[in-house]
């Protein structure tokens, strides 16, 4: 990916501007992910589906003076569905991580039913 962005000046009332430098950046990645999933049937006819996520990556985080691979990441992923006839009900959480110190914890539910 490459961005760029030219110089540009903000102007605020009462007269102050600041001008901000352009800059460029172009960020290299490559990574590799899997998702391992499994469904079981429950007696009551209810599928249970439990997730397990893993992915890497390398690249150089958007330093154009680090090598390819200067910059890792990661994230590790763990979810569950629950279906039943049109219903689902399902949950994930995951949690990124990188080289640089950056860390994220998302979490996500989603109910459906089907008309």
């Amino acid at each position: 990916m490459n961005e760029r962005a030219g110089d540009y000046l903000v102007s605020a009332l009462g007269g102050v501007n600041v001008a901000v430098p352009g800059f460029e950046k172009t960020d290299y990645r490559i990574g590799l992910g899997a998702t391992f999933e499994y469904a079981y049937l429950l007696d009551n006819g209810t599928e249970l589906t439990p997730q397990l996520g893993i992915s890497l990556a390398g690249g150089n985080g958007g330093d154009s003076g680090a090598g390819l691979f200067s910059r890792a990441y990661g994230k590790l992923s763990a979810g569950m569905v629950l279906a039943n006839g049109a219903r689902r009900l399902s949950g994930k959480a995951e949690v990124d991580l990188s080289t640089r110190g950056e860390r994220a914890v998302s979490a996500k539910g989603t109910f459906g039913v089907a008309f």
